[in-house]
């Protein structure tokens, strides 16, 4: 009965685990650039914050996401 037990707290006994996403299939990580805009929204929340910025190209005002983290 001991064995039973035991066997069923190492099968059912928490194991931590790591979250991954690979951000380099949807972004350009390596790619550095500077805009001057108006940040239009700021959000903290899990699992990263990001930022909402209104950049004016050309006349036109382009909406750029940052993602922090």
């Amino acid at each position: 009965m001991l064995i039973v037990g035991l066997a069923a707290t190492i099968a059912v006994r928490p194991v931590p685990v790591q979250a991954h996403h690979s951000v380099t299939n949807f972004w350009q990580v390596d790619e550095k650039i500077a805009v001057t805009g108006v940040v239009t929204r700021i959000s903290i929340v899990n699992p990263h914050p990001s930022l909402l910025i209104d950049v004016t190209e050309d006349g036109q005002t382009v909406r750029y996401l940052a993602i922090l983290g």
